[in-house]
């Protein structure tokens, strides 16, 4: 038996190096793994963005099945679909290549069959009209982003950037027209970019809601530490349940979750619009052919079944987009700006939007025009809307 006093002790020097080359060898091989890992590219696996129905639906389907849809692939002229680092962006781009250039950003959940009753018209009276469908909405695939002023206004450029005409060449200038969520969007661009914007025309558009005009159910329920915990299944459940209640919300006691949010879905209100399906059923964009609420709301239902990243882009929407208390951002604003109203939109009231109009414009700068419409006035009444356009325009030169 040994006595430990009687081991060899190592001298201090060589446990001191001993001590030092385990040091080193450790730090080396960290180094060696960040080099590896941290900088490598993420796999191509890795998609920061969920698949639109472009990529999960479509290809299942028949030219004849695709053709039935409520929102058909080629319900509008001029598509193309764009490969952006946030997914792939449906674009439809037609008209007189040498007409003034407008370009159309729809609302929270109806893609830009929104326009369908409107842009044809503008055709009509020689403009060139770009529209597309919001990241998460229609074609167009959802980024696992924030859906704040940010990521759209990234959108709208790399929409401006897809055309074949110099949308964004230094000398060149574009009318932008919003609708609901798209109307603060387009005024939130119009703010940031004045040289590039010739005019603002804002139907029903979101930006001046008052945060108090938000139920607390609905404050509680998209609350971002609230959704942080929600089980994404329970929301994506509570929110198709919202959007597919689009005119014919049942409503509780109290009002259902998010009801007061519903009417940017473009549809709440009447269904009075102009027109219908063709004889055999088939959507296909005609010459002249008219687009319901009714048929809008079908569509907004159809994606909820088929676009898995519609939940997460309106809740999103609504925590991050600039839907409430914009009035400094609107102000920035040096354009002419239409506003167009619905006299009986329960979201967007006349009461209360046209006194704020008018205390951030002055009288040269603004115009503003009411219909006897809800919330749906793009797609109710295509024509009036586009006759006030068409004038306001007019006034312009």
């Amino acid at each position: 038996m040994f006595s430990s006093s009687i081991l060899p002790t190592p001298p201090r020097a060589l446990y001191t190096a001993a001590l030092g080359l385990t040091s080193l060898t450790t730090t080396l091989l960290l180094l060696r793994h960040i080099s590896l890992h941290a900088f490598k590219s993420p796999p191509s696996a890795a998609k920061q963005w969920i698949d639109g129905p472009r990529k999960t639906l479509l290809p299942h389907l028949s030219p004849q099945e695709q053709r039935k849809l409520a929102y058909p692939p080629d319900a509008l002229p001029g598509a193309r679909d764009v490969d952006t680092p946030f997914g792939s962006i449906r674009v439809y781009e037609w008209g007189p290549e040498d007409g003034e250039k407008v370009l159309f950003v729809h609302g929270i959940s109806t893609p830009s069959i929104a326009f369908a009753n409107l842009a044809p018209r503008l055709v009509d009276g020689g403009y060139r009209v770009m529209l597309f469908d919001l990241f998460g909405r229609g074609y167009t695939d959802a980024p696992l982003a924030p859906y704040s002023a940010l990521l759209y206004t990234s959108q709208i450029h790399l929409v401006l950037a897809s055309s074949p005409l110099p949308w964004l060449a230094p000398s060149s200038s574009f009318h932008i027209l919003g609708y609901s969520l798209g109307g603060g969007l387009a005024a939130n661009f119009a703010a940031h970019f004045p040289a590039r914007v010739r005019s603002l025309v804002a139907i029903a558009p979101a930006g001046l809601l008052r945060y108090t005009a938000m139920s607390w159910r609905t404050r509680i329920f998209y609350a971002p530490a609230v959704q942080a915990v929600m089980p994404r299944s329970w929301r994506d459940g509570v929110v198709r349940r919202i959007l597919w209640s689009v005119g014919g919300v049942e409503r509780e006691e109290g009002g259902v979750v998010g009801a007061d949010e519903v009417g940017m879905a473009a549809g709440t209100g009447d269904s009075d619009g102009e027109g219908g399906d063709t004889d055999d059923g088939v959507k296909t964009y005609e010459a002249g052919r008219t687009w319901t609420a009714a048929a809008c709301n079908q569509a907004v239902n159809e994606s909820l079944d088929t676009h898995a990243g519609l939940p997460m882009a309106f809740v999103s929407s609504l925590q991050h987009a600039p839907i409430y208390g914009q009035e400094d951002e609107w102000r920035r604003i040096g354009c002419r700006v239409l506003m167009i109203l619905g006299a009986r939109d329960p979201i967007i009231r006349l009461a209360e939007y046209g006194p704020r109009f008018e205390r951030l414009f002055g009288e040269e700068q603004r115009r503003l025009v009411v219909l006897d419409a809800g919330h749906e006035v793009p797609i109710s009444h295509g024509k009036e809307c586009a006759e006030a356009i068409l004038g306001f325009w007019k006034e312009l030169e």
